[in-house]
């Protein structure tokens, strides 16, 4: 009656977002096999806008989120061939919180995180030999101490030569 009337219209307007998500995701990866990043973020997008306004007020009991991992993983990979890392890797963080066990999520993840560290690394590297060669030699210890932090590429030697250069330095100049 009334009731069954109000949760059928419930019912197709919940299986019309849905599908047109479904729809959405199908376009997403078309256009990334094509290497058309700006159309499979598009899609992405319009998928995940639709999910999202899909019974938000449930959105948080669902158990199922296979279809928001997938859009977000092909978010993610647009993100990253188009070198926006930080990006790619906010969406893999927000789909590992969906799915844990998902090994493809976290293989992107770290592959996206190893992309970031190295990045991060070459740019500490970079100031710190500025410094280094400027003789402001407290700055190149502090970023070469960044260095550390990401990766072992930078030796432990590096940074006390450093230290002792400026620890001569300063001795010089009193």
């Amino acid at each position: 009656t009334k009731v069954r009337e109000i949760e059928k219209a419930d019912y197709d307007t919940t299986h019309k977002d849905y599908s047109e998500s479904v729809d959405a995701l199908q376009r997403a990866i078309a256009v990334l096999k094509k290497q058309d990043y700006e159309n499979c973020l598009e899609w992405s997008n319009k998928a995940l806008q639709q999910i999202e306004a899909f019974h938000p007020d449930t959105k948080e009991f669902q158990t199922d989120n296979t279809l928001e991992v997938k859009l977000l993983q092909r978010r993610a990979k647009c993100y990253e061939l188009k070198e926006e890392y930080e990006l790619a890797k906010q969406d893999l963080d927000r789909a590992m919180m969906l799915d844990r066990e998902n090994a493809a999520v976290k293989l992107a993840q770290q592959k996206v995180q190893q992309k970031l560290s190295t990045i991060r690394f070459e740019e500490y590297r970079e100031q710190a030999n500025n410094y280094l060669k400027q003789k402001q030699f407290a700055e190149a210890l502090e970023f070469y101490e960044k260095c550390l932090k990401i990766t072992r590429k930078a030796t432990s030697l590096d940074n006390i030569a450093i230290y002792v250069r400026s620890e001569e330095h300063t001795s010089e100049l009193q």
